[in-house]
């Protein structure tokens, strides 16, 4: 009998060893476990796919009595009745939520279920008090002029068998903060200033210069014509004195950084990327302060990942097998308790034609979520996000970063396939703007 009570309570020991590494996930120290859908330093997770958009949600029981509550934009948001049917039907509504561009309509598509069967939308009555929504079928679409109001639209669901449930759709409106349409013949040094350039004169000891056959953003490597910017690369060196290196090629690289500054909104530009392989087109937003350090959002349930580094657009013809239709949106995470461990969420789109013509690139920021458009068309939604960092860690404000960059021949931006008599080669920019909420 002894011998049986011993077994058990080492078969009772065993199993709860077992439950608790499970439950500490390999964790040491108790610490939190790294986002989802995260790799080690400098890992990259990459896919072809659009995102699906942040879904909300409104339900009701009953005919009577509707309260309405809604949540942050972009989170689910619930709405339900105090009062039940004697029957206890319920009628749910959830649809597809970003918050839209400045002059674009945005159309929401409702999925209706009475008690968790989808309902046709013959058997509804939709309808909103609200002047100006378009309402066909179960597709509520909401014109910038009822979106600029930025005040919730309700639209309200009726079945035909009497349950009713509200829906509140949030709504921004958007003031412009930021504008660059590149008129006359100077660049608008009010606004822009050179990201980390190098010098243009020879220095004296340039005998003692280790030379690299790649670019340094340069004061010079740019034009503002016809309405645009020409961002180039051109075959002239640049000096990087501190280090003692001698660039072959200048590149430009502009940045808001001290003249224009913003905490969430929106932000968009159009652009038409460079001809040629080995060089990268970007449209991106960095916070103020020291890289990898500053951070314009936190992972939600893993704060210590903070995001130092949002690209709208990167761009070469060499990606997606050289179609050149293929451009890249990425999200960068430092881990501020680890060493400032990095990950970085990319993933892959395709332009309808040729990304060498122009494309209008946006990011609406919020606290909790990223919109990414490309023309006027969302393609993907970055969600889980937060304003919360641990510790003293905040959200920062965030500058414009535009950029036409030379590389090293490499497997990410493709091989070099020009030659000196193509350059300058450009990435043009038609405009640059931004607007909070």
């Amino acid at each position: 009998m002894k011998n049986i009570v011993k077994k058990s309570l080492l078969i009772v020991m065993v199993l709860a060893l077992i439950l608790s590494l499970c439950c500490c996930g390999g964790n040491n120290g108790g610490e939190a476990s790294k986002p989802d859908n995260t790799n080690t330093n400098n890992s990259q997770t990459t896919s072809d796919d659009t995102d699906n958009n942040s879904s909300v949600e409104g339900t009701i029981s009953g005919e009577n009595g509707d309260t309405t509550i809604s949540s942050t934009p972009g989170k689910p948001t619930v709405s339900e009745s105090t009062n039940k049917d004697p029957a206890g039907n319920t009628l749910k509504a959830v649809y597809d939520w970003h918050p839209g561009l400045v002059d674009k309509d945005v159309a929401y598509t409702l999925n209706v279920s009475l008690n968790g069967s989808a309902v046709n939308a013959g058997d509804l009555t939709i309808t909103s008090a609200t002047t100006g929504v378009k309402i066909s079928g179960a597709t509520i679409t909401l014109p910038y002029s009822v979106r600029s109001a930025g005040k919730n639209v309700v639209v309200t669901i009726k079945h035909k068998k009497g349950t009713k449930c509200d829906v509140s759709i949030p709504c921004y409106s958007y003031k412009q903060t930021f504008n660059d349409d590149f008129d006359g013949n100077e660049l608008n040094r009010t606004k822009w200033r050179d990201h980390g350039p190098g010098s243009s004169v020879a220095p004296s000891d340039v005998d003692t210069y280790e030379v690299i056959d790649r670019a340094k953003a340069a004061k010079n490597s740019y034009e503002v014509k016809d309405g645009k910017l020409y961002m180039l690369i051109k075959k002239e060196p640049v000096y990087d004195t501190a280090n003692k290196i001698k660039y072959l090629y200048s590149e430009c690289c502009l940045d808001t950084q001290g003249n224009f500054m913003q905490k969430y909104g929106l932000f968009e530009a159009r652009i038409a990327c460079a001809k040629f392989g080995g060089i990268n087109t970007a449209f991106w937003l960095l916070p103020n302060g020291s890289y990898s350090t500053q951070y314009t959002n936190f992972k939600a349930e893993s704060p210590e990942w903070g995001l130092a580094e949002i690209d709208i657009l990167e761009a070469s013809v060499a990606f997606g097998k050289k179609d050149r239709k293929t451009f890249c949106i990425t999200e960068h995470y430092y881990n501020y308790k680890k060493n400032l461990q990095h990950v970085q969420e990319s993933k892959y789109y395709k332009v309808s034609d040729t990304i060498t013509n122009f494309h209008t690139y946006s990011c609406v920021w919020t606290k909790d979520a990223l919109y990414y458009y490309l023309d006027g068309e969302l393609i993907r939604t970055a969600d889980g996000l937060s304003d919360k960092g641990t510790g003293d860690k905040s959200v920062q404000r965030a500058y414009i970063i535009i950029d036409n960059a030379l590389y090293l021949d490499n497997a990410w931006v493709g091989k070099r396939d020009f030659t000196e008599a193509d350059l300058p080669i450009s990435s043009v920019v038609d405009w640059v703007r931004a607007y909070k909420f």
